[in-house]
């Protein structure tokens, strides 16, 4: 410490008292001058406080009313750039990205990117004050909290809703003031899909406002201050030293003295004290003559014991002589001073190293005085340099060994670097790879008549892996894990391939790019060809449900046909019971129909439409369709109860179902003599703990209608049950069915479930729970009556190519009160109706003629009459022409086969 009371003492008595008077007084005037610059500094400081409160608020709430008007408006539209990008977190909003009329195509942008945007914007022209939006879960890097901030974040959620604190940054004072951010309603439209909602805490915004400016103020203040209160100190203390003065010159130049040599001595000991580095003196004779402690901390020994001792013993033996040699050349002056790296031991015998700045110090004559040495502990940095060697290594060796294809490619897509991989695929050295660029590797496989080199401006917007390498040095974009066709030059001819690739930019300042790729080409043809065998096997499949289900159909057709020869006999010979007969021919050729919906549905010539389906009328088909194909060893026992609610489903689908599962029942049974159990039923399901069924799919209570299918055949392990379902899985079955995996997706499409039993040796069962809707009803309806007669006195104008229901028709619209005009074609109905189109009240048109097609001459009568009445028949389903009637409000389709009173209704209303 620096003493305050070194004056040399006098013998003059009065020259004392005079100082100590002096003293004294002036003591007791300065202390009365500080005491009033204090209590006005203390002053000054509270009001920089509290301007820089007021001021930071401020800021504060423009900063939020800024960041809700944007939200309350939903964000803005911007033009695309890099830094302005589409949003993929608003894709949600169907008017994310919109073309205005000039063709401009802006894109929205969050309230909160806006915020940010505009923050940075005024950062460019104005360091403080700084707004930041953050969240300790930011969705973007640039706004993730610094660590204040992330001290703010956790007081606000611990239930703070303003965290205030004055700061220090970079030696300069700031008041940082941080507010709680809650989702607010307009927030939802861009981060609801992110699962938040009205009034969660998303983090906060904060504003960092300097006090610098307002202390310069207050500071300039104080020193005008400062000036007022010297003048009047040095007024009082000059009447002071004035009195003083000559009593105490000579002893104030010697304190004086005195204070600078103490102050000098003082300022290095501290700097001795606290270096982080040693510090020490070596003689001329290699004896060490002083040290800091941070030098005996390195060297593991206690300062007294560092002093005296030899430099040398401190040194590593690999570094003895060429230490000496340093040393010797510092001694004679050959050198000015060196710096090197030295390996130093410890007291404890570990080792250390450290970098060693020495320097001669001189004496005023030039003579040596010392040698100055500077040690700092460089141990960390030279095992990181090792570690960053060893990683390099290992690096470089996993590069080179790889099987995987790596390249290194610059902005200008030139190759760099290439492992063996790449260049054995190339058959391409890495010498001359070096030489070309990657634009004359790799080429698109629809580009192959490009001839090598033509350059990156040919074919970089022709191969797609050529777009995502400069797609990505342009924009960052990293593509991973993407397939590419190419195809690549290898001794003069080219070879095409399916490239698997990986693109990494993992230099951004000097923009290189590593590729990663695998050659899957063989992996894809193999692919392809597994593809190919399914689809056969798929084929097979279907082909052998359809020889089981051609076999059903057959013989209710012959049935079908059977009855209707039967009655017709009967009319034929007793003209009385003709009326009897004719209604038994009628219901024949109704399921007939039904029989051809039913084929067109399994075709797929059908669109699949939910509606209100009976299953018991749809299992009582089914089951009659596959009896005559099942063998005769297979007995179907059947417990369904007729009057079972309707359910909400796609009839062709659940027929798919029940098929499947019967044929696969009948499949299991084989050869043998068995039972396939077809159950119907309706129940109620009131648990507290709802069942699984076998997908995993939580049977929840309610009511159902239960379909089960069981047999006594060959059943299944546990193994074949888990695969069952799984696409293209076989079991050693003789049959397979339509698939069990189709059966899946039906059930779960149609919101069911499914539950499977088996036993090896014992049988199978399948249990499906369809769920009734909330409300039911069945709507009767009464096809059945003879439409009464009326004498319309219209002209109807049939189209036909099939004599007998071009005769049946003329019978049949004739008996409806309705004068009839026929055509065998398209062609012949244009004919006809431009010779009488003003005697034609409407148009019944066959789908499928000979010369010209019911669309194409639907089109021309469309030309000639834009309102003529038109009636499309077919006995395929509306799916062919549904276009036309959507868009034609006088178009009509009928299905064949068409009932009377149904075809009098809709000509009726047509031509209403």
């Amino acid at each position: 410490m620096i003493s305050s009371d070194k004056y040399p003492s006098t013998t003059s008595d009065q020259i004392t008292k005079t100082r100590y008077y002096a003293l004294i007084t002036a003591l007791i005037w300065i202390v009365l001058i500080c005491g009033l610059l204090f209590a006005f500094k203390s002053g000054n400081q509270k009001a920089v406080h509290e301007i820089g409160h007021s001021m930071a608020h401020a800021s504060l709430e423009n900063d939020i009313i800024f960041w809700r008007w944007v939200a309350r408006h939903g964000g803005g539209y911007v033009p695309k750039t890099v830094t302005t990008p589409a949003k993929p977190y608003l894709a949600q909003i169907q008017e994310r990205d919109i073309t205005t009329p000039s063709g401009k195509q802006p894109t929205l942008i969050s309230p909160s990117c806006m915020t940010r945007q505009i923050f940075e914007q005024l950062q460019k022209q104005q360091a403080f004050p700084k707004g930041h939006i953050t969240s300790l879960n930011p969705l973007r890097p640039e706004n993730a909290p610094d660590q204040w901030e992330v001290h703010a974040l956790k007081k606000l959620e611990q239930g703070a809703t303003e965290v205030e604190e004055s700061v220090v940054i970079d030696g300069q004072p700031f008041l940082r003031v941080m507010r709680l951010l809650t989702t607010e309603k307009p927030c939802l439209a861009c981060h609801a899909s992110q699962g938040n909602k009205e009034g969660d805490e998303r983090g906060g915004i904060s504003v960092t406002f300097p006090l610098t400016p307002i202390q310069t103020i207050m500071h300039g203040k104080m020193q005008q201050e400062t000036i007022i209160h010297t003048i009047i100190l040095l007024i009082g203390l000059g009447f002071i030293w004035f009195v003083a003065r000559k009593t105490t010159q000579t002893m104030t130049l010697l304190h004086d003295e005195r204070t600078r040599s103490d102050v000098k001595e003082e300022k290095l000991r501290v700097i001795f004290e606290t270096s982080e580095s040693g510090i020490i003196l070596v003689s001329p004779h290699g004896i060490i003559d002083f040290a800091n402690r941070r030098m005996a901390e390195m060297f593991g020994m206690t300062l007294e014991s560092v002093i005296g001792s030899l430099y040398v013993n401190h040194l590593h033996p690999s570094e003895v002589k060429i230490a000496d040699e340093s040393m010797n050349q510092l001694i004679q002056g050959t050198v000015e001073s060196v710096r090197v790296c030295r390996q130093y031991i410890r007291a404890d015998g570990t080792d250390f190293w450290g970098h060693l700045s020495g320097k001669r110090l001189e004496n005023t004559d030039g003579t040596l005085r010392a040698l100055v040495g500077v040690i700092s502990d460089i141990t960390e940095r030279k095992t990181a340099e090792e570690s960053l060697s060893n990683s390099r290594a290992e690096l470089k060796a996993i590069y080179e060994h790889a099987p995987v294809m790596m390249c290194l490619i610059d902005s200008s897509l030139r190759i760099l670097y290439a492992n063996p991989a790449f260049t054995d695929f190339t058959n391409v050295s890495e010498d001359v790879l070096r030489d070309v660029g990657s634009y004359e590797v790799f080429r698109c496989i629809s580009n192959l008549h490009e001839s090598p080199g033509v350059g990156s401006g040919a074919n970089i917007h022709t191969c797609d892996l050529l777009t995502a390498i400069n797609d990505t040095f342009k924009s960052g974009c990293v593509h991973q894990n993407i397939e590419y066709s190419t195809s690549i030059e290898r001794n003069g001819s080219r070879h095409s391939h399916v490239l698997l690739g990986s693109t990494a930019l993992i230099n951004s300042t000097n923009k290189t790019l590593l590729l990663c790729l695998h050659d899957i080409t063989d992996r894809k043809r193999t692919e392809e060809e597994r593809q190919q065998l399914e689809r056969q096997f798929h084929h097979a499949q279907k082909l052998e449900s359809l020889g089981v289900l051609a076999g059903g159909i057959a013989h209710d057709f012959n049935n079908i046909l059977t009855v209707i020869l039967g009655h017709c006999h009967i009319a034929n010979e007793n003209l009385g019971s003709a009326k009897t007969s004719i209604k038994q021919i009628e219901s024949a050729a109704n399921r007939a129909a039904d029989l051809c919906r039913q084929m067109l549905i399994y075709a797929g010539k059908s669109p699949l439409v939910q509606s209100s389906v009976n299953l018991w009328l749809l299992l009582d088909e089914v089951i009659k369709i596959l009896q005559a194909g099942i063998n005769k060893n297979v007995t179907i026992e059947l417990n369904m109860k007729r009057i079972v609610p309707e359910i909400t489903g796609d009839s062709g689908q659940l027929q798919q179902i029940i098929m499947n599962l019967i044929i696969n029942a009948a499949e299991a049974i084989g050869d043998n003599n068995g039972t396939i159990y077809v159950a119907l039923t309706r129940i109620v399901i009131n648990t507290d703990q709802p069942e699984k069924d076998v997908f995993g799919t939580l049977i929840h209570n309610g009511n159902y209608i239960c379909l089960e299918v069981s047999d006594t055949g060959c059943g299944m392990d546990e193994e074949t049950q888990k695969r069952i379902f799984e696409p293209f899985y076989t079991t050693k079955f003789t049959g397979r069915g339509l698939g069990m995996s189709a059966i899946r997706g039906i059930v779960s499409a149609h919101g069911s479930m499914l539950q499977l039993s088996s036993t090896p040796g014992v049988g199978t069962t399948f249990k499906v729970y369809f769920p009734l809707p909330e409300v039911s009803g069945e709507v009767a309806s009464d096809d059945s009556e003879s439409p009464a007669f009326i004498n319309t006195g219209r002209t109807i104008l049939l189209v036909e190519d099939e004599q007998a229901l071009l005769d049946i028709g003329t019978i049949l619209l004739t008996s409806l009160g309705f004068n009839v005009l026929t055509a065998e074609n398209g062609r012949e109905a244009i004919e006809m109706y431009q010779e009488r189109g003003c005697d034609i009240s409407a148009v019944i048109l066959d789908l499928v003629m000979p010369k010209m097609g019911g669309i194409d001459a639907y089109h021309e009568l469309r030309k000639m009459a834009p309102a003529l009445p038109i009636i499309i028949c077919s006995g395929y389903d509306i799916e062919s022409v549904e276009n036309i009637i959507n868009n034609d409000q006088y178009a009509e389709f009928e299905k064949k086969p068409y009932k009377p009173k149904q075809l009098r209704d809709v000509i009726m209303r047509m031509r209403a």
